[in-house]
């Protein structure tokens, strides 16, 4: 087993504190250093009379989900943020940002044509993987490729942002990394661009401060003196002692730490090619300036801006006069940063009373744009653990905070093997913020998400069809559904997607007032069902893995003379901890059927693991005085008896999912890369996720979690049941092809492979009724094979209701 490693990260920055609390969580030992007197970095917070005010990040888009669940999970409250202004020089007046140039000549198109050919890993963590095709200067760029309105659009925010003007020969590849974020170059980029947009309550530095405060040795005021790294470890000698440990993380770049660091003569070379904008915030106070809101200068993205001048400035709070502004500059000619700002206050109608604080920042660490084109980020990246010295912060990440939080997730997960599973966000948990939409933008929203998550042409999602008519899996409906949830701050269950007629009146549905106040909601666990059909008859189980959305096509198959309802497993979605025990969940599962029809006659019924369940079950109802029409279980093996739980293994597991995604998809259709059993766990959970169909909108870690927890516990859960004897009408379904080998090593369940009746007893049984169907376990539910099954189904379903049995008396 790895054993746990020191970490010495050097910086309390958004970086160093995701970093760390990650390590932390992994069963690491991280030793963060940071010579400020506080943690957040670049983006800290000023506390004036009672009010946080932010020196950095302010507005955080949709596109921040890392930081989004980091502070929920943190239980820091998060808010909606101001509105944003863009001032137009020739009329002096303020206005919402226009969009409409991106929409215009088919430039929105063309960019995503453009992303999707050359650089389509733009969104995720890092920059090495863009960079090289996204090397040219910005105006250049934009206009090789014809984008220009792109930057006439995204221009005033990127500059206001401190990257710089789009003339002044900063590389394409940040301006493309900052519009991935804004997602303003999504499609219904008019909707990204006005909701969901929020903060953090109070000022990030309540954030930084609460993963701080958690940490076990967070080192503030510690101002480094020397590095010096061996073979054996690093040791970072400080003006307040000395640190030892395995690793050596640095969140600053290379150029800022060269003069203490044993630098090897790569290091120096590509620390010299570093380079920085100068970028000043200031906290004033000022009298005739608009208020409640972040206000842009269109004309400082201008090429001939004059260095120095305000580039944007926020007003928060509506009961103080105190903004935050921000500067390029000083320049050339000396003036002070306060006597410019002060000049363009009067310019805008204002005037400033005082400035309270002013910080100088080397902002935005970057690379030229030959310097790219020759592979330098390549390089940074090839230096990840040399001398056991790891590289994360702006400079291979980007200078915003969304990017600096999932880069070091990554890094944390890639390098450094977890020693025990990573906590993920309770389901309970409250979102951080509730974005608030008409039905119009949400189905609007859903319409882009369905073809998004689908790799769909928009025009082919029509609000007025059933969300089903789709070809959703479970992983792919974790993810629409994960996404929905995460832009309305709000739990979304399933059943409010699926009982809905049309995904149009899936918007009006989760539009309407749903406050606890309009709504109480009832003291009760979450429903496990998913009504496939509008009315609800046959109630069939899902397998070992708790989801079901694999069985929509056998319900669809059926069609709607013959209602289908699934039952997901608890836990399956994190929700609550996952069942060990076949009769303790059949019992759930009896309460959850009885609330959708009070009183038989019911068809119940199940695939795998869930025929044993639905057997169970069916035994409860009919103890409880109701009739059973019919158990119909496919290929469902009795294990045999007195087997040990096959023990807990992540890795194996993971494995056993991955074996039996490519036994269902065996042409490859899904990307199926080889999984490594010896990556990092959070690794090998991330590539079991992109096997299994996920996007980028999906919270991986959390769901994947809860899919292992809940397949380990039906396996255990398996082994333990045998079936009673019972006078119930069991129909089995049995799988011609067998049962192929999935589990791995000491994991194996015995089954009865060679009976003709899958284990299943008839003279315990004697109703049962065994039917062959083409196919194996896991390809039965597919198309060649889906059809006579269904007709099999269907055939049985016709005459079970008619000659129900009565209740058990014995």
């Amino acid at each position: 087993m790895t054993s746990p490693r020191a970490v010495c990260i050097v910086g309390a920055g958004a970086t160093g504190l995701t970093l760390a609390r990650e390590l932390d969580q992994a069963g690491h030992h991280p030793i963060v250093l940071e010579a400020a007197e506080a943690p957040g970095g670049k983006c800290a917070s000023l506390d004036l009379n009672g009010r946080g005010y932010d020196l950095g990040g302010h507005i955080c888009t949709p596109r921040y989900t890392a930081l989004a669940r980091l502070a929920a999970e943190m239980s820091v409250a998060t808010e909606q943020a101001t509105p944003t202004f863009v001032h137009n020089p020739a009329t002096g007046t303020w206005a919402p940002p226009d969009l409409s140039p991106l929409f215009g000549a088919d430039g929105h198109r063309r960019y995503a044509d453009l992303r999707a050919e050359l650089f389509p890993d733009i969104a995720a963590p890092g920059l090495a993987h863009s960079a090289r095709a996204l090397a040219a200067p910005v105006d250049q760029w934009l206009a090789d490729n014809r984008l220009q309105p792109l930057g006439t659009a995204l221009g005033p925010g990127y500059t206001a942002s401190g990257y710089g003007r789009l003339g002044s020969g900063v590389p394409a590849l940040y301006f493309a990394k900052y519009a991935e974020l804004t997602g303003l170059v999504t499609d219904h980029a008019e909707l990204t661009a006005t909701a969901g947009a929020f903060t953090v309550a109070g000022g990030f530095g309540h954030l930084w401060q609460r993963i701080a405060d958690a940490l076990p040795d967070v080192r503030l005021r510690a101002r480094i003196q020397r590095v010096e790294r061996g073979d054996q470890g690093v040791r970072i000698t400080t003006d307040t002692g000395t640190v030892e440990a395995d690793d050596l993380v640095l969140t600053v770049p290379l150029d800022r730490i060269l003069p203490v660091l044993d630098a090897t003569d790569d290091e120096r070379e590509i620390a010299a090619k570093v380079r920085h904008i100068d970028y000043r915030t200031l906290v004033f106070t000022a009298h005739g300036l608009p208020r409640s809101g972040f206000y842009l200068l269109a004309e400082q993205a201008a090429d001939k801006a004059k260095t120095g001048q305000c580039a944007s400035f926020h007003h928060r709070y509506d009961d103080r006069h105190v903004y935050t502004g921000y500067l390029y500059g000083p320049d050339d000619a000396g003036e002070e940063a306060a006597d410019l700002l002060a000049q363009e206050a009067g310019r805008l109608g204002g005037s400033v009373e005082s400035v309270s604080v002013q910080r100088c920042w080397e902002f935005m660490p970057h690379f030229a744009s030959e310097d790219l084109r020759a592979g330098i980020l390549d390089r940074l990246e090839d230096l990840q653990g040399e001398r056991r010295t790891y590289h994360a912060g702006s400079l291979p990440a980007f200078e915003l905070i969304e990017c600096n939080v999932s880069y070091a997730q990554d890094l944390a997960r890639r390098f450094f093997p977890a020693l025990r599973p990573y906590t993920a966000v309770p389901h309970q948990q409250p979102a951080p913020h509730r974005t608030q939409l008409d039905e119009a933008a949400l189905a609007a929203w859903l319409k882009d998400a369905v073809a998004t998550e689908l790799d769909l042409p928009l025009h082919d999602i029509d609000l007025d069809a059933p969300l089903y008519d789709y070809a959703f899996d479970s992983i792919s409906f974790a993810s629409l559904q994960a996404a929905l949830s995460d832009l309305l701050g709000t739990h979304v269950p399933s059943i409010d997607l699926i009982n809905q007629a049309t995904i149009g009146a899936i918007a009006r549905h989760l539009t309407t007032d749903r406050s606890p106040e309009h709504h109480p909601a009832p003291a009760k666990r979450p429903a496990l069902l998913l009504p496939m059909t509008p009315a609800r008859s046959f109630f069939c189980a899902g397998g070992a893995v708790g989801t079901v959305q694999y069985l929509r096509p056998l319900a669809r198959a059926l069609g709607p003379q013959h209602p289908f309802s699934a039952i997901q497993a608890p836990g399956h979605d994190g929700g609550e901890k996952p069942y060990t025990d076949v009769v303790e969940l059949a019992a759930r599962y009896a309460e959850e059927i009885q609330q959708a029809q009070p009183h038989g006659p019911y068809l119940l019924g199940g695939h795998s693991f869930g025929g044993l369940v639905a057997y169970e079950t069916a035994l409860q109802l009919q103890a409880a005085g109701e009739e059973i029409g019919g158990v119909l279980v496919l290929d469902t093996y009795v294990p045999l008896p007195g087997q040990n739980s096959p023990p807990a293994d992540e890795t194996a597991a993971i494995e056993e999912l991955a074996t039996m995604n490519r036994i269902v998809d065996p042409t490859g259709t899904t990307p199926a890369p080889a999984l490594a059993p010896d990556a990092p766990p959070q690794q090998q959970r991330e590539q079991l996720a992109r096997l299994l169909s996920a996007t980028e909108m999906l919270p991986h870690e959390s769901f994947v979690l809860a899919m292992l927890r809940t397949y380990q516990a039906s396996l255990e859960a398996y082994v333990r049941y045998q079936p009673p004897s019972s006078d119930l009408p069991v129909t089995l379904f049995k799988a011609t092809d067998g049962f192929p080998p999935v589990l791995r090593g000491d994991r194996h369940i015995a089954l009865p492979l060679d009976d003709p009746h899958n284990g299943w007893d008839p003279q315990l049984c004697p109703n049962l009724v065994t039917v062959p169907v083409p196919g194996d376990h896991f390809t039965l539910l597919q198309e060649p094979h889906l059809k006579p099954l269904a007709a099999a189904v269907r055939h049985t379903l016709n005459g079970a209701i008619e000659q129900p049995t009565r209740p058990s008396t014995h």
